[in-house]
């Protein structure tokens, strides 16, 4: 095995004064390597039990990987175990993904965990497709709504409203939300102002002779679709051709 970097160095030597550790670098450049011999030294140099050690990664790939190579470092025949000991046995080791260490702590612990002893992990498959169901149920249970056919209608496309959906579902659980709700507002009542203004400028055309048929058309059924402004034709009568005359 090729001896640390400097850079690589410097960080096993900050992680061995007990210091918290974050190694920000991208694809490639050496970080499994760094974890591998960060391990190896913790457990051949201070003595640390195996069992005292957690390694914890994104994936199920991820976490073969890494097992993988720190199996071959301690089998390294210049630079491992040597070959008068025995090689390293990881099958119980705390080596794995997040969601899998997690299920492994609750499995042994499940009746302080509170959960059944016989629950189940899901995969990445099983989740996406209760989770797709899930939501197929919640749209089809609102469908009944009004407001929510309202929302359907205005959507570009609906798998587009399913993907915005399934974001906002998956950032609020990364967030910690247990169980995510996303609150709607009510929708902010007519500006008051504004309809004071557009209330004047309807007396301006009621009351204007040059105002059209259609004008006055378009007053009346603002007062009948929205009795409950206060609005009412100024005391104007219009004629058969549609022009204001004073009562």
């Amino acid at each position: 095995m090729s001896p640390p970097t400097p850079e690589q160095e410097r960080a096993l030597e900050r992680a061995a004064q007990g210091g918290a550790t974050a190694i920000a670098a991208g694809a490639g450049a050496g970080k499994t390597t760094l974890m591998v011999e960060a391990v190896w030294r913790d457990i051949e140099r201070d003595g640390v039990a195996l069992d005292r050690i957690l390694v914890a990664a994104y994936n199920r790939a991820a976490a073969a990987h890494l097992s993988a190579r720190l199996q071959a470092r301690f089998a390294d025949p210049d630079d491992g175990r040597g070959t008068d000991r025995p090689g390293l046995d990881l099958s119980a080791a705390w080596i794995g993904t997040f969601h899998s260490l997690a299920a492994r702590i609750v499995r042994e612990h499940p009746f302080t965990a509170g959960v059944d002893p016989e629950f189940g992990e899901l995969d990445e498959v099983e989740a996406a497709a209760l989770s797709d169901q899930a939501l197929d149920d919640a749209m089809a249970a609102c469908m009944s709504l009004p407001a929510f056919l309202d929302m359907v209608s205005a959507s570009p496309s609906l798998d587009g409203m399913r993907t915005a959906t399934r974001q906002a579902y998956e950032r609020l659980r990364a967030a910690g939300h247990e169980r995510p709700r996303i609150t709607v507002p009510d929708a902010p009542g007519p500006d008051p102002i504004a309809i004071a203004g557009l209330e004047a400028a309807m007396d301006v055309v009621a009351a204007d002779p040059s105002a059209r048929a259609d004008h006055h058309d378009a007053l009346e059924r603002w007062s009948t679709r929205r009795p409950e402004h206060s609005w009412r034709p100024s005391p104007h009568t219009w004629s058969a051709t549609g022009t204001a005359t004073p009562s």
